[in-house]
């Protein structure tokens, strides 16, 4: 079982499905997010943070369907969208998942980054807090 990654020229006119970071990276002209606990096995969604590759770089993300053989498209033509709806989230737990139900492809660590991140898309991110309290509520927070 492997998460299929292809990424697409700037100009979005070919797609390449990079097989090492190095040849990600030259794609995209720029530095990638990694994995914190990259499978290599598994092909290069399991060791690229797509999320937060695409979200650092303000690019645009694909994510397959159960009938597309690929899993994930990065397209640096197009704009990081965080406001792409439920069906765009269930897309990619399903791609990270693949056919286990239990059990996803992605290491524990890697699985709740992203559980982070949908939540930070969902909820937006709060003010800075002093006190370290993300719910941006209480008494020294915002300050």
């Amino acid at each position: 079982m492997k998460i299929k990654l292809l990424v697409s020229e700037v100009n979005g006119k070919y797609l390449y499905e990079p097989k090492t970071v190095s040849e990600a990276e030259h794609i995209l002209g720029a530095a990638v997010v990694l994995l914190k606990e990259p499978i290599y096995s598994l092909g290069l969604g399991c060791v690229i943070n797509v999320f937060r590759t695409v979200q650092a770089l303000n690019i645009g993300l694909e994510i397959g369907t159960e009938k597309d053989d690929w899993s994930f498209i990065i397209r640096p033509e197009q704009k990081f969208n965080p406001s792409t709806g439920r069906a765009f989230e269930d897309n990619a737990w399903r791609q990270i998942r693949k056919s286990h139900v239990d059990y996803p492809l992605w290491s524990k660590i890697d699985y709740e980054d992203a559980v982070d991140f949908f939540e930070e898309i969902r909820f937006g991110g709060g003010w800075p807090s002093k006190t370290g309290n993300p719910s941006g509520s209480g008494r020294y927070n915002n300050v």
